[in-house]
Order: structure tokens, then C-alpha cells, then sequence
């Protein structure tokens, strides 16, 4: 049984971290530690949680721990998780997995030199409906094209407003880290576009980029759009899956009639898990957790997502 804790119980938290964890036959939760006392009893109370701290390296201190689970923003995230790292600690972060480059390769730097796993919550890659494209694309070679738009109304947004950053490296970092993971090798050439029509900061980013295996990556990313869309494609020779994820998958082999598959339909446990299977969330960390066991380094460990932040970077415009 692995021995976990968590570091904080703010909103995603509480909506996909903790029940995934929880779900876990794996896993046991023996400690939490949050700022907040009121959103510390939610959880104690909601998964019996046997300890409660305001500070986190009084639960470091007062448990053998395997894992934590830090649950915090990027600002915050960086000193925390390289305390737990050095006390030998695997961890799961939310993304992005620090505010800059530096933070990135300080997480990096402190994962290799302390043998542990950083795991970096990037769920849609594990998303049913992406699972199911990449193995049929494969099956049928190298994947030639993946296509990512993911839309929304940002502008008259306060919280868009007040990023630390930009929302590239808070929000657009999904699609350019699953249109990596899609294609695989490295990026070569890219084309990159950052603009601000009007708005205080830069709302829309759109991009072409070229691996090293001849697929090209398109990606665009505009938050003055009307709403909220989050589609993808991929495509191999003869092959062609497009994705509202996690909802559906259509997948369409040398001109044969289209096979429709809801996104459900590919979860075993849908009913137990809800969402979080839905989504991707609970199989990332079903793969956090065996990885552990196994003594193996899950897709989206910060060894392999620095590598996405650098082509974020890139795109970024900074």
C-alpha cells in the first residue's frame, strides 16, 4: 500500500485529485495539509482523512510518506515540491509545473539528483478518447498531422486578466503538450503567431510546428473567441481520428463509412469513477501509482514534459 499525502484542497483539487486518489485500492491518504481549516475539514471529513495540517513540513516531518499530491498554482509550487523531492518523496503537480523555464529545470534538476518521480498532471493525455486514437493511428505507422483548437471567451475575465504569466503557460500548455505527446520527436521548425487584437495582453496564439519525424503539429489557441471548444485530429497515412475530448471519438480508415465512439464507452468503471475516468484524471494517477510500485517513469514526468515547455516557450512569444 502506498503511503500518500496531499498538499492542498482548493477547487481542482477537490474535483478530480481527491476522488481519483481515493478510488485507488492502492493508495492510502494519511495525511493533508491546507492553508485553509475550513477546506481541510471538507476533505477530512469527505475521505477520511486521519490527519490535518496547516503546515506542510509538519506532515513531511511527522509521516513516512510515498507520495504527495501537491495540489497548488504555479507560483506557489516550486519550493514545496523540491521539499518533498529531497526528502525522497514521489509527487504528483498540477500544470504548469512552475511559473518559468528556471522553475521547470529546478524541478527537473532535483527529480533526476533525488531518484523520484515528478509527475506532472497533464490528464488529457491519458484520456480514453486519445488513448484509443494514438494506438490505431500507430497501427497504421508514423502519424503524419494532429490539428489542436481549444477556444474560449477570455478577455472580459478577471482572473485572465491577472495571470502571472500568460495563458499560453497556464491553460494553452494542454494542447501543445498533447500535441507533442501525439506526434512524438522532437520539434524542428516552428511558426508561431502571438496577438492581441485589441485586448490589454496577448489572447490569441496560433502555430505550425515540424517534428523530426516529417509530422507537422498545428495548434490554435485563441481566448477572444466566442466560447469554450476543445477538439483534436490525428491523422496517419490512411487513417484519421477526430476528437471532442473526452467526449467522442470518430474514427475514419481509407474512405470507409466513419465509426462513432462515445468517450464513455471506452472506461471500464465509467459509473464508479464519473469524470475523472471520463477525462483522463483517474488513469494518470492509476499510472502515478504504478509507476511507483514498478519503479518506472510515467509519460508525463518532468523529464518529458520539459521538454513541452520549451516549445511553450517558443509559442509563448517570450
Amino acid at each position: 500500500m502506498i503511503k500518500a499525502g496531499f498538499i492542498g484542497a482548493g477547487k481542482r483539487a477537490k474535483s478530480g485529485h481527491y476522488p481519483s486518489v481515493y478510488n485507488n485500492p492502492d493508495v492510502s491518504i494519511e495525511a493533508v495539509s491546507e492553508l485553509d481549516p475550513e477546506k481541510i475539514s471538507e476533505v477530512v471529513d469527505m475521505y477520511n482523512i486521519p490527519n490535518s495540517y496547516l503546515n506542510y513540513s509538519e506532515m513531511l516531518e511527522n509521516h513516512d510518506l510515498d507520495a504527495v499530491y501537491l495540489i497548488t498554482d504555479e507560483l506557489h509550487v516550486t519550493k514545496i515540491a523540491i521539499d518533498c523531492m529531497n526528502q525522497g518523496k514521489h509527487i504528483l503537480i498540477e500544470k504548469p509545473p512552475g511559473s518559468s523555464p528556471e522553475d521547470i529545470k529546478l524541478l527537473h534538476d532535483s527529480a533526476i539528483s533525488n531518484n523520484v518521480i515528478c509527475m506532472v498532471g497533464f490528464q488529457r493525455r491519458y484520456a480514453p478518447v486519445v488513448q484509443k486514437a494514438v494506438q490505431i493511428v500507430k497501427e497504421f505507422g508514423q502519424p503524419t498531422l494532429a490539428i489542436s483548437r481549444y477556444h474560449k471567451w477570455l478577455v472580459s475575465s478577471s482572473d485572465f486578466n491577472k495571470e502571472p504569466r500568460s495563458t499560453m503557460w497556464s491553460d494553452v500548455c494542454h494542447v501543445v503538450d498533447l500535441t507533442r505527446f501525439m506526434l512524438g520527436g522532437k520539434f524542428l521548425e516552428i511558426n508561431a503567431y502571438q496577438d492581441n487584437h485589441g485586448a490589454k495582453r496577448k489572447v490569441d496564439y496560433n502555430s505550425m510546428i515540424r517534428f523530426e519525424n516529417d509530422a507537422v503539429g498545428i495548434i490554435s489557441a485563441n481566448r477572444s473567441a466566442g466560447g469554450r471548444i476543445l477538439r483534436t485530429e490525428l491523422h496517419g497515412f490512411g487513417v484519421s481520428c477526430y476528437m471532442e475530448i473526452p467526449d467522442r471519438l470518430e474514427i475514419i480508415i481509407q474512405g470507409k463509412e466513419p465509426e462513432k465512439i462515445n468517450g464513455l464507452d471506452l472506461v471500464d468503471d465509467g459509473n464508479i469513477f464519473g469524470n475523472s475516468a471520463y477525462d483522463g484524471t483517474y488513469q494518470m494517477h492509476k499510472n502515478f501509482t504504478d509507476c511507483i510500485k514498478n519503479k518506472e517513469i510515467p509519460i508525463t514526468d518532468i523529464r518529458d514534459v520539459i521538454s513541452s515547455f520549451k516549445l511553450i516557450s517558443i509559442l509563448e512569444g517570450k
